[in-house]
């Protein structure tokens, strides 16, 4: 799965914060690592898409790490990446690690921009959706209920205001 296009974890862009240590405790997620072949992936990451302070203000990647930067602190995440579009946060504490790729953006960069996707992975359910380049807050997950899955794809698909998906991928016994 390459990764070129997008950032891997780092925890210090240049942004000085005092408040922010490469130390963590009671990350406010969940995640852990994925071993593919002989690589690890992180999944897991609170996605987040920045907030402009004006309707002018346009994105960098500068501006959007510089909020993840704030947000990780107020996470107690100890890593985070940068998208063109957006930013995830991790933690040391589940597996995440400095330099490491996520599932997330290794799918995208295989699937586009615009994907619904469900894996059964050894006794649980991998669950992200992509919109418009988005990855959506709230997917990069984990379940470990069939029913569950199920009703989260389900959730997406049955959105008022969602487009089509380009693709849908899901174990065959979800029909």
């Amino acid at each position: 799965m390459a990764d070129d296009k997008y950032d891997n974890f780092s925890d210090d862009l240049g942004f000085s914060d005092e408040g922010h240590s490469s130390e963590t405790s009671s990350f406010h997620g969940q995640g852990g690592a994925l071993t593919i072949g002989n690589k690890q992936y992180a999944w897991g990451l609170l996605w987040d898409i920045p907030h402009l302070n004006s309707e002018d203000e346009k994105l960098s990647k500068r501006k959007i790490a510089k909020e993840a930067c704030i947000q990780a602190k107020n996470n107690n995440a100890n890593l985070y990446l940068v998208t063109s579009t957006q930013y995830a946060l991790g933690s040391s504490e589940y597996g995440h690690a400095k330099g490491m790729k996520t599932v997330a953006t290794s799918l995208m960069d295989r699937w586009g921009d615009n994907f619904l996707a469900c894996f059964e992975i050894e006794g649980y359910y991998y669950l992200v959706a992509v919109k418009d380049g988005i990855i959506l807050p709230g997917s990069d997950i984990r379940v470990e209920d069939e029913s569950e899955a199920r009703s989260y794809i389900n959730s997406k698909l049955s959105d008022d205001d969602s487009e089509e998906w380009s693709r849908i991928i899901a174990p065959a016994a979800f029909g």
